[in-house]
């Protein structure tokens, strides 16, 4: 998995074999080791309790839910991703979105 970070949005890209794990697992989780004992961690979960995406953030880990009818539409289908406006505790909007990782566009070069 890869995490973006831009002002108020975050994406998760998720690679074609992340996702059969995700749809057979219901969930992924990606660590990352920063310094000499802290860990930053993010989980993309398929829950059947909620009805709309949801994210937070605590002890250092970001946990994306997704409603479980529709990752696995998203997960069988060609759909590209999912993409979910949500309001944060101070009423900011933040853009999350979880899509397939795409390979690299090939750049047309001319004879």
């Amino acid at each position: 998995m890869k995490l973006r970070l831009d002002k108020n949005s975050i994406t998760i890209r998720i690679e074609p074999d992340e996702r059969a794990e995700l749809f057979n697992t219901g969930s992924l989780t990606e660590q990352i080791l920063i310094g000499q004992n802290n860990f930053f961690q993010f989980t993309v979960r398929m829950s059947d309790q909620i009805d709309i995406v949801t994210a937070s953030f605590t002890s250092n880990q970001l946990n994306v839910l997704l409603p479980e009818n529709e990752a696995e539409r998203w997960l069988t289908s060609a759909q590209v991703g999912i993409r979910a406006n949500i309001i944060s505790s101070r009423k900011s909007m933040i853009l999350l979105v979880v899509e397939e990782d795409l390979p690299p566009r090939k750049k047309h070069t001319e004879s």
